[in-house]
């Protein structure tokens, strides 16, 4: 084990390697709850109900981690733009966010509105055709929110349009009023936990607390957060203390129990998984060779986080494809849904990396600043 880095360290460097490692479970984790742990037979070797819920019923979770995740990583790169003016900065910024992610976002809606027609099931392709325009606007987190009945084809596209509200938002903060954004960070989650209670208060589908933007969004706030009290020598040094493996495994036991207990319509779920998720994200920044975490570095994990975006926009798709053919065999096991679709996603994203998003990766390099 190593000691944390130092403030001059972290602000030299520019890959944080663990944080790959972080996707790939979290992803993994995601995949698995689309699995339906209720459907794998586990029963034999002795695992029951509540240990399948552990496992897989709140893969969500994972969805939490890429909030955080992605409000640290955008905040840091904002902070850390050069000098100049702000149309330039914002203007760059938006074309790597556009670059990066409108591609294969778009397609897969092709894709998914093929697999509606495909399946020859006139109701599901209706219900697609009647949340194309949310998908093609990114409003679908509002859209499940207040039709809590609805299940679409694509139906997890509701974190990227609680994202993509971030990232067209936060970039007018940061930029603008950089030396605020810890403030405006640390108000923003704390209006929206009041703002939380309020709405619970009036009784709210539980729908309406799962997918809005504007009560999904301190999660995103808890990395921004984290990001401005690391980007300053003074506030590092907090941070810095805090990144010991005692606090880093207090906070993992901490997702895992609120894993096991909590249900979607808690209001405390949404406040203990992302402040578990963010000091899990400073241990490993931090102290990136922690005891206990080395398999985050691992070459094979650290693949599966970097093309983890291709892996959650399709993953359903090769899902659904793999229990057809499992279907036709009599087989309906969940866990052995598992044990294919998720390598073949891996497979299916990392083509899609290879082949349709590396030319407009390559493009968004034109537009990266010299702090990258």
């Amino acid at each position: 084990m190593t000691d944390p880095i130092d403030f001059v360290s972290y602000q030299e460097t520019r890959t944080f390697t663990a944080l790959d490692g972080l996707r790939a479970l979290a992803v993994l984790w995601v995949v698995a709850f689309h699995c339906e742990p209720s459907r794998w037979a586990l029963q034999s070797i002795g695992l029951q109900s509540i240990e399948l819920q552990w496992i897989g019923g709140h893969g969500d979770f994972g969805v939490d981690v890429f909030f955080v995740l992605s409000g640290f990583l955008i905040t840091t790169l904002l902070l850390r733009e050069p000098p100049a003016p702000i149309q330039k900065q914002l203007g760059r910024f938006y074309m790597r966010r556009t670059l990066r992610i409108f591609p294969l976002y778009y397609a897969a809606v092709l894709l998914y509105w093929g697999a509606s027609q495909f399946a020859r099931d006139p109701e599901s392709a209706a219900a697609y055709v009647d949340f194309l325009p949310s998908l093609c606007l990114y409003w679908t987190d509002y859209y499940l929110a207040f039709r809590p009945e609805a299940h679409p084809q694509f139906v997890h596209a509701w974190s990227l349009a609680v994202e993509e509200k971030f990232y067209l938002l936060w970039p007018l903060v940061v930029l603008f009023w950089p030396r605020a954004t810890l403030r405006t960070a640390v108000a923003g989650v704390i209006a929206i936990v009041v703002w939380r209670a309020v709405v619970a208060g009036e009784g709210v589908s539980e729908a309406r607390l799962y997918y809005a933007f504007e009560l999904r969004l301190d999660a995103l706030l808890w990395g921004a957060a984290l990001a401005a009290l690391m980007h300053r020598e003074r506030t590092y040094r907090w941070v810095r203390k805090l990144a010991r493996p005692t606090v880093f495994w207090t906070a993992f036991a901490g997702l895992m129990a609120t894993a096991a207990v909590s249900t979607n319509g808690d209001q405390w779920r949404y406040l203990a998984v992302p402040v578990c998720s963010a000091v899990l994200l400073a241990g490993v920044v931090v102290q990136p060779a922690m005891a206990g975490t080395s398999i985050l570095h691992n070459r094979a994990l650290r693949y599966v986080g970097k093309v983890s975006y291709g892996i959650y926009v399709l993953h359903l798709l090769v899902l659904s494809l793999v229990l057809r053919l499992m279907n036709r065999f009599g087989l309906e096991d969940g866990l052995v849904q598992f044990v294919i679709g998720a390598p073949l996603s891996v497979l299916v994203a990392g083509i899609a990396f290879r082949w349709f998003e590396m030319p407009f990766l390559r493009w968004k390099q034109r537009f990266r600043s010299r702090a990258g």
